[in-house]
């Protein structure tokens, strides 16, 4: 996703000119912040996987394919940069 992210250069200009790149400082315990970032960040790769295995599942059975979805795991967490 960062990769497909990257290549939309005019997209991301566009963005930058709504949004700016104005910083804000954290405000309250940094640590809190960081904690809750990494949670939603954790979330946010659960629902990625959720969603892939998903769309995996759909394509399989239109296709009639039998993927082994374990070992399709395996492989993602083995350093796949899908």
């Amino acid at each position: 996703f960062s990769r497909c992210l990257s290549a939309l250069k005019d997209q991301r200009v566009e963005a930058e000119k709504l949004f700016g790149k104005t910083i804000t400082p954290v405000e309250g315990d940094k640590q809190e912040w960081v904690d809750a970032l990494r949670q939603a960040l954790l979330a946010s790769k659960i629902i990625s996987y959720a969603q892939g295995f998903m769309l995996m599942r759909e394509a399989s059975n239109e296709n009639g394919w039998d993927l082994n979805y374990g070992n399709v795991a395996l492989m993602w967490r083995g350093g796949c940069i899908i």
